[in-house]
Formats: structure tokens, sequence, C-alpha cells
């Protein structure tokens, strides 16, 4: 006796295969990319075969979206928390021209973002708090005339109070042709309120060209710790 076959729910007729597979199995191509791409066949639709794959794969890239937000978010909130941000650079528009002695540079044109410090207006800067700082200044001084050829700089760090010397760092170069003097100085601060300024020393009449291409100042937060 042949074995019997089971009865499907509804009788034993063939499942009705969808019209775009149909059409593919025809070998009627054109007629498969018609229902595909005017979406006669239903699969873009919410409940469609492609419909439900973009669907997942929008709401995976969401998701992802989100969660490198929550974490950017989280590292800038921490940073932020631990005061371990602190970084800002500016360069001096106004050229020194025809000086001698000693003459603060006022570095008082900003570049890029500023954070965790600030500019007093004057080309001081102000450390919002305490840790260990570096700080770097490039500045062209051009050839003199006659006389002393004697140039130093002083990276100055005052306190709080803006009269009492915290500490200080000095480049001497003695050449009568026009030289770029670069130095850079790291130092601890033990709170919020110091203040940062380069101080330009000519034994005779110098000039110092103004513009970001001859002169600079940058700022940079180290570490929250002071020992």
């Amino acid at each position: 006796m042949p074995p019997r076959i089971p009865q499907r729910s509804g009788g034993n007729k063939k499942p009705a295969v969808d019209p775009l597979l149909k059409s593919l199995l025809d070998g009627n191509f054109i007629e498969f990319l018609f229902r595909l791409i005017t979406g006669d066949s239903g699969w873009f639709s919410s409940n469609g075969f492609l419909g439900g794959v973009l669907a997942r794969i929008t709401e995976g890239a969401t998701l992802i979206g989100m969660r490198w937000t929550q974490v950017d978010d989280l590292q800038v909130k921490t940073q932020k928390l631990l005061g371990v941000i602190g970084y800002g650079a500016w360069y001096a528009d106004q050229a020194l021209s025809d000086f001698t002695g000693t003459s603060r540079v006022e570095f008082n044109q900003q570049v890029g973002p500023v954070v965790g410090c600030s500019n007093d207006g004057v080309g001081r800067i102000t450390l919002n708090s305490q840790g260990l700082w570096r700080v770097d200044y490039q500045i062209d001084v051009a050839a003199r005339a006659f006389g002393a050829s004697d140039i130093y700089i002083e990276l100055r760090v005052y306190q709080p109070n803006q009269t009492t010397l915290h500490t200080m760092k000095r480049f001497y170069v003695t050449d009568s042709d026009g030289v770029t003097c670069q130095n850079s100085m790291m130092f601890t601060v033990p709170s919020a309120g110091y203040k940062v300024g380069v101080y330009l020393h000519a034994g005779t009449i110098r000039n110092m060209p103004a513009g970001i291409d001859h002169n600079g100042l940058y700022v940079l937060k180290i570490s929250d710790e002071t020992s």
C-alpha cells in the first residue's frame, strides 16, 4: 500500500507562488525588475522582505549613532570633570616697532578653539585650573640697524594677584641679524587664575613683525596633578 501523503491545511493544493518570484522563475527578468523597482511586489512594504531588512539596517545604524554620541558626550563630561582639558593658541596682529628695553608681546588673536584657559585681552593667558601645563612660543625679531645686538625673551607665570612671579624661563641670544626665537616651558600651578605672559627685551632698537607667520603662543595642559 503506497504511503499516505499528509494533507495540507486547505487541501493538497500547491502553495501560491509570489508573483515577483514567479516572474523570475518563468525567465521574465524584465517583469521581475519592473515589479521590484515599482514596488508592485510589496517587498519594500513594512511587512515585506526587503522592507524588513531595510528597517533593521536603519535601526542598527541609528543605534550605533546613538551609542557613539553617548560615548563622545561621556568622554567630554569626564574630561571636564577631571579638569584635564586645557589648550589654546594665539598670535599678535600688532607689530612692535622701534622698541628697546622690555615689552610684553600682546598675543591677542585667537586661533581655533580655546578650552580651559582664556586671554585677558592684552596678551596674557589665564589658566583656569591647577595642574601641569606647557607653554610654547615663536617670535621673529628683525635685524638691528646699530648698537647692541642682545635679545632675550622671558616666559613669565604670575600668581593670580598678577604681581607676584610664580616661575620664569629666559631665552637669550646675541645676533645682529634677524632671528626666530623659539622656546617652551613646563610648570605646575596649584590653583586656577595663574597668568602667562611673554616679554621681549632688546638691547637697542628692534622690530617684531605682526601676524601668524611671524609669532605665536601655544598653551597645553598635560595633567591635573601638581606633583
